[in-house]
Parts: structure tokens; sequence; C-alpha cells
């Protein structure tokens, strides 16, 4: 091999920050997401008998809930004429093409050619991808070969489950910066609850490699101490305080799932130990504090970062306040950030040492090396409200 053919090759093997932001078909980074099972819908928002395209990681999909209950995921058009599957019909476990009626089994094979005299049905099969329905939304595989195993979050089930999903136009990777830069909250969230005066009580961070991904502890000036626990590739793991008056900080999850390189999906999950009475009292009170929003967060943020608006005039009442400043942020850094040209400190360690690791992962996945199994591990700390 030449001198200049070796050069190449290196350039070739290498992985850098810039990788990390693109997840679409043929990228590292998105193989390494495909390896994983992903949230793609909140469960609840597709009755049986219904279907829905869904947008991961820049591959369309037709996501169909069977007349039974169960959910199937195939490819998003018709192998006929590209009609979107969508807007046809679900029989059965079944979804027939509006277009002209061709219909598709749940693991994408063609069953049926009503028009043709000749069906050749057995040549026509769509993609198809496992799912799983859990903790309120719809999972899915869609890496190769078998799936590798579902993973569970016990102290999560059998309890009043609330599953939301939204929308936000940046990248995914902008998200994952965000969850162990704890300085942010001090400016970002200082006036909401949990939240602290950044310019007296900024904390000092330390960050560690864990079991499931990547762990923070930040000790302010003031003496409270907070932690904040990643999993890889995608998750936030953490306790949310109280919006609303007389209720107790409930554990979350979040997982921020690409749509395309230039937005994501936020899938939020919260548990709540409540008896059924005071989770209806919980969920009409939600309804009735943030039913009246009249602009979405994403909407919002665009606004103010367009010079429509002032952000300092925004009724934190309405607008789903805590989503609407970080996404003003988040939006303001580029819907894909320069990651090469940014100027880190200290108060970085967190966001450092999720790329480090992140970094690691593909470097092996590119050169065919193991990758680190990670283990979920409900005991790391949580952030604590007033924590000595």
């Amino acid at each position: 091999m030449t001198m200049e053919g070796a050069v190449e090759e290196r350039k070739q093997a290498r992985v850098t920050v810039k990788d990390l932001a693109y997840t679409n078909p043929g990228t590292i980074a998105g193989r390494y997401m495909r390896s994983f099972w992903q949230p793609i819908f909140e469960a609840s928002k597709l009755p049986p008998g219904r279907a829905v395209t869904v947008q991961v990681m820049g591959e369309g999909w037709t996501l169909y809930r069977g007349e039974t209950g169960t959910f199937h995921l195939v490819g998003e058009r018709c192998a006929h004429r590209h009609a979107k599957l969508a807007v046809g019909w679900v029989e059965g476990d079944e979804i027939r093409c509006f277009y002209h009626g061709w219909k598709y089994g749940p693991t994408g094979e063609c069953v049926q050619q009503p028009a043709e005299p000749k069906p050749f049905c057995h040549r026509i099969r769509l993609r198809s991808a496992p799912v799983k329905e859990y903790l309120g939304l719809v999972f899915a595989y869609f890496g190769e070969g078998e799936p590798s195993e579902f993973p569970r979050y016990p102290e999560f089930e059998n309890k009043k489950i609330l599953a939301l999903e939204t929308k936000h136009a940046f990248n995914y990777f902008n998200s994952i910066d965000n969850l162990l830069d704890a300085t942010h909250l001090g400016f970002v969230h200082s006036d909401h609850a949990g939240g602290f005066d950044g310019r007296t009580d900024s904390p000092t961070i330390e960050a560690a490699e864990t079991a499931w991904g990547a762990s923070s502890r930040h000790a302010r000036p003031s003496g409270k101490v907070g932690h904040t626990q990643f999993g890889m590739p995608n998750i936030f793991r953490g306790r949310i305080f109280p919006l609303l008056p007389n209720l107790p900080t409930r554990e979350i999850l979040i997982w921020f799932v690409p749509m395309d390189d230039e937005s994501n999906h936020r899938f939020y999950v919260e548990a709540n130990d409540m008896s059924k009475e005071e989770f209806d009292t919980y969920l009409d009170m939600r309804k009735k504090t943030f039913g009246g929003q009249t602009r979405p967060a994403g909407e919002l943020a665009e606004a103010v970062l367009h010079g429509e608006i002032n952000r300092l005039d925004v009724d934190p009442r309405s607008t789903a306040y805590p989503i609407f400043v970080d996404d003003v942020a988040l939006i303001a850094q580029g819907r894909i950030t320069d990651r090469t040209s940014e100027r880190l400190g200290a108060s970085d360690v967190g966001v450092l040492e999720v790329r480090r690791i992140w970094l690691r992962e593909l470097k092996a996945l590119k050169e065919g090396r193991p990758l680190t199994p990670w283990r979920y591990d409900p005991t790391l700390p949580l952030m604590q409200a007033d924590e000595e």
C-alpha cells in the first residue's frame, strides 16, 4: 500500500465529534443507535384499526395497530406505486393500500393484489421491524439480525404512568449534550422549581462512566448536591420537582430519538405512586393548568429566535415553559451544532464524558470490536431537591 493509501485508510477509520450528529442510514452513529430498542410513538394516540406514518433516523415507516390491539411496523410505502400505507385500511392485523388495494401482513409480506389476474405476492415483501408496547410507548428495533434484549425498568412498572411525546427542531445530540450539563440549570431553569441562581450558586461538576452510561455529581456553594444519570445511548433518568401544588417528586425517563438529522422526538415517561383517584385528580389538574396553553413550546422558541417576540415577554402559563426555554437554548446552537469550534471548560466535564464514551463505542463498532454491554442500574443516585 502506498503512503497516500495508508493515510486515506486511516482517515476512513477515524471517528470524530462530527459523526455524533448523523444517524441516517449508512452512518456509524445511525448503525449504533439502531442496535438499541427505541421508542417511536405514544401508544394511546393510536387506537386499534388505525395507522400513522412515523419518521425515525431519516427513514419513514408505517406504524399500525391491528383490530386486535397489537402494534405492527412495516415500510412507509406500498411496493406497487409507492402510495403511503398509513392512509389505507387496517383489516384484522393486516393493512391495505388506499391506492390499488394491495394488502400486507405484519412482517411486510404481500398477501393480496386484487386487480392482478395472476398475483405475484410471493415476490413482494416490505421491510418490517419488531415492536413492543411498554410504559405507554411503542418501541421498535431497527438493527441487523436478532433484536437485542428488550430493556426493562422494573421500578416504573405497576405504577400510574404518564407518557408523552414532543417534537423538537434540532439534532438529537444537542439534547444529549444538555443532560449532564448541570450549569445550564442555574440560568435556563433558574426560575423553575428545583432551579437555582447560576450567578451566585453555580456547581462544581464531577462525571464518571457507569454500568449504564454516565453519571454526574454537581455540588453548589450553597451546599446543595445533585446527581444526573445518563443511559447509553440516549436516555435520561431523574426526578422532577412538582410544577403543581400538593404533588410529590416523580421519577422520569426521557429518550431523545432522531427523526432526521435536524429534528428529534422527545419521549417522556413519568411514574406515579398514586391511587387511581389521586392520579385522575392529577391528570385533571394538569389539563386545567396546561390545557390552555396557546402555543407549542417549539413554535414559541422559534418565534423568539427569529426576533418576533422577546423571551422575557413570554407568559410561563402560555406554553410548556421548561421545554420552551430548553428549546430556545438548543435551537440557538444550530440545528446541527459545530462541535469542532466549541471552547469547553471545567464545567463541561459531563458533556465531555458522554462524548468520550460515544466516540469509543463508535470506534469499536467501526473496527468490528466488541461493544460495551450496558446494564441499567436503578440504584444510581438521582437528583434531590435539597440534598445536603
